[in-house]
């Protein structure tokens, strides 16, 4: 159980950043697009948390200094550390972003793409195999992506559009209604399903209420034209994949520091809280956003609060699984095993 235990936490950490998704794509519909306000909460939900546990860690009394407590034994532990927290800032940034521009299924489709990242990164820095069945993994993922971003260069959208428009069709004229067929009408003016918009035009003068019949007292009209889905959404799909190529070297950065530097998941934590906090601070006004708190809804804080804490605790599972993971394959009948 021991040797599985660390991708058991990574995939109930899966389930936690699925939950955060949910809840920022909620605050996305409700109105909600301050999405540097989000990381922001995050980051001081985050920074919160860990520096409590920091602070009554055994490790970090036993230190020789406070630099070393902190920052690790090394420079090379510091860096990682530093670079943790900024790389790790736009990788959230990215994703939040991502959620409010895109749906939410292809969004986390585009930043699930972060693990493919982090194993060819693993590979090359860090001497962990990537063999066969990493290889065919990788190329079934990125065709899976492929699918979901619909790049123009794959996907040709102008057929597509020309259909619509030939099959448009307006000011189709009807002298009268049954009740029960106005019933089923239930779309209101200029409301969009599906692509299609309907405007209804009518002006009656009497409804036989004996057998339901609109008499009209002018010409109605339903007027209904089909307008051009857009199916490809440049920036969102831009979003995901910085936010994928962002996380791909934060985990590989994780597994350094797990594997390599042997740093506390405390402290691997606390500085991606507090490079969301620094961070974040600058970023909402440099985007045009606000952080007014005050009027926000009561509703949209307890969305920020419940999304920051799961992905808190989320955090705490994915960085001791990633850090503590065993890897073990089978080359030519010898074992190789790859753990902290």
């Amino acid at each position: 159980m021991n040797e599985y235990a660390p991708l058991l936490w990574i995939f109930c950490s899966g389930i936690g950043f699925a939950i955060q998704a949910l809840f920022q794509k909620l605050l996305s519909e409700g109105g909600f697009h301050d999405t540097m306000t989000s990381v922001f909460v995050r980051g001081v939900v985050q920074t919160l948390v860990f520096s409590v546990l920091w602070l009554f860690d055994e490790e970090r009394k036993h230190a020789d200094s406070f630099c070393k407590s902190l920052f690790g034994p090394s420079t090379f532990t510091a860096v990682l550390l530093i670079g943790r927290g900024v790389v790790g800032f736009f990788s959230i940034a990215f994703a939040f972003l991502a959620f409010d521009t895109l749906p939410l299924g292809d969004a986390t489709v585009l930043i699930m793409l972060g693990p493919v990242v982090a194993a060819i990164l693993g590979s090359l820095f860090l001497e962990e195999p990537w063999l066969l069945p990493e290889m065919i993994a990788t190329v079934m993922t990125l065709a899976g992506a492929c699918f979901v971003a619909k790049p123009p260069f794959l996907f040709d959208y102008s057929s597509f559009d020309d259909s619509i428009s030939n099959s448009t069709a307006t000011n189709s004229t009807f002298d009268s209604f049954n009740a029960s067929s106005l019933s089923s009408f239930q779309y209101p003016v200029g409301d969009q399903m599906g692509g299609i918009s309907a405007d209804v035009m009518s002006s009656y003068s009497s409804i036989d209420q004996y057998n339901g019949t609109l008499h009209p007292h002018t010409e109605s009209a339903i007027t209904v034209s089909l307008e051009p889905l857009q199916p490809f959404n440049m920036l969102g799909v831009v979003f995901g994949l910085s936010a994928s190529l962002c996380g791909g070297t934060v985990y590989t950065m994780i597994r350094a520091l797990g594997t390599r530097a042997r740093v506390s998941y405390k402290n691997v934590c606390l500085f991606q809280g507090i490079g969301q906090v620094l961070l974040a601070l600058p970023a909402v006004y440099m985007s045009g956003q606000h952080m007014a708190f005050m009027q926000y809804t009561r509703t949209q804080l307890i969305y920020l609060l419940v999304s920051a804490s799961v992905a808190t605790f989320s955090q705490i599972l994915m960085t001791l699984g990633i850090a503590t993971a065993v890897y073990v394959c089978n080359v030519n009948n010898y074992t190789y095993v790859y753990d902290c």
